[in-house]
């Protein structure tokens, strides 16, 4: 994912350098046993391994203030710019329709570019 002009290379290389760890399953709170995420991946895990742990604060500059993107669920910060994600979409094992999980997860520096 590309990031806007406002983070710069440096930034970037500054947080990719700190291993900030990745999130895990219990981002999402509890969820049911046999729930898929709604790509298809059959292990909840791994559709948080792009954020980082939930964190109240943009991990580039410490804001809390999150503005909505154009994509259904995305999200930024107000302040720098910064890459998250809000809704997360879940199948729970018996249920037609996707569940809905609303947890602010930012992306992690890791799956991150600058765009020049």
């Amino acid at each position: 994912m590309a990031l806007p002009h406002r983070i710069t290379t440096d930034q970037l290389d500054r947080m990719k350098s700190a291993n900030l760890p990745q999130a895990d399953a219990s981002a999402f709170g509890a969820l049911p046993d046999g729930t898929v995420h709604k790509d298809g991946d059959s292990d909840p895990t791994a559709a948080a391994y792009p954020f980082l742990p939930p964190q109240d604060e943009c991990p580039n500059c410490g804001s809390r203030d999150v503005d909505w993107g154009i994509v259904h669920g995305q999200a930024h910060c107000m302040n720098c710019g910064y890459p998250c994600r809000v809704y997360h979409y879940f199948r729970e094992p018996g249920k037609d329709s996707d569940t809905r999980v609303v947890q602010v997860l930012w992306y992690h520096p890791s799956g991150l570019e600058v765009k020049e």
